[in-house]
């Protein structure tokens, strides 16, 4: 169709998506010519054509407690509910869960004691239950039945995290309705590694080798308390990757020990006399 442009350089138009667009893929084309006749200029943007079918239920997960220690397990309540408020009942819910790094700089802890743009997180940068994808839960999903109240609990033991570094938990639950929609829903809990956070200080991260490395950190407890005077470890270290196997190594170059000063504030110094290449500097304390 032909439309006119306006003053402010702006057209508008109007198509309705009937049996002609079919797929998820559509694209929209729009051209002007120039002044000159040989002159065409073009734009495309996309869009989906999708149908909407109403889901049926909705699924609700609710985790007993919203931070624990890793190690420690998880119980949820999984809630599934029909439209008209009845409960789904006698029905198979498939759960699993996804773990994310987390950052401890939203806490007012963290706020308080230092400023917040000097620091970086104890331990990587996490997300929201939005922010999940589906599929990772799906992979390994297990199966539990709804009891007569639309109701089922479910447990994560945490032990069988592997990387024992604090992580945001996610747990999330889902079902095919009768439309064919995935009806999905999530919580989130807060595992800690232990009672005390580290945080690195944002530093360089390019060296020449031989040329001397300060790595500065500061350790609290999660309820604000400065590690003064407190021993920790540090390790550096480098990850190999073996193409035939397709698996990755790690591998420790150096360590030792640093104490903490009376602000609860470390440093790490070392020349480093590696190869160039990239490395991992590790800081690990013991808690209570």
């Amino acid at each position: 169709q032909k439309v006119t442009v306006d003053a402010s350089g702006v057209f508008y138009g109007k198509f309705i998506a009937n049996e002609n667009f079919v797929g998820d893929y559509q694209n929209l084309y729009a051209s002007v010519t120039g002044e000159a006749s040989e002159n065409t200029y073009s734009a495309i943007t996309s869009f989906d054509v999708k149908n909407y079918a109403k889901p049926t239920f909705d699924i609700s997960v609710k985790v007993e407690k919203s931070e624990i220690f890793l190690g420690e397990k998880i119980n949820a309540t999984i809630t599934a509910t029909n439209n008209d408020g009845t409960p789904v009942a006698g029905q198979d819910i498939s759960y699993g869960y996804t773990t994310n790094y987390y950052y401890e700089t939203d806490k007012a802890v963290f706020n308080k004691n230092f400023n917040i743009g000097q620091w970086g997180g104890m331990c990587g940068g996490g997300f929201g239950v939005n922010d999940v994808f589906i599929d990772t839960i799906e992979e390994g999903a297990k199966k539990v039945k709804t009891g007569s109240d639309g109701k089922a609990v479910i447990t994560i033991d945490t032990s069988e995290i592997e990387d024992k570094t604090t992580k945001t938990v996610t747990i999330g639950a889902f079902k095919v309705d009768s439309n064919g929609n995935k009806i999905f829903g999530a919580d989130n809990t807060l595992a800690r590694q232990g009672d005390i956070n580290i945080f690195i200080r944002q530093r360089r991260s390019s060296y020449f080798t031989g040329e001397e490395t300060s790595t500065q950190f500061y350790s609290e407890s999660i309820t604000g308390e400065k590690q003064a005077n407190k021993e920790f470890s540090y390790e550096v270290t480098r990850t190999n990757y073996n193409s035939s196997t397709g698996k990755t190594t790690e591998e420790t170059l150096l360590q030792g020990k640093t104490t903490t000063n009376n602000n609860g504030v470390g440093i790490v110094k070392q020349s480093l006399s590696l190869v160039a290449g990239s490395y991992d500097i590790r800081i690990t304390g013991t808690d209570s």
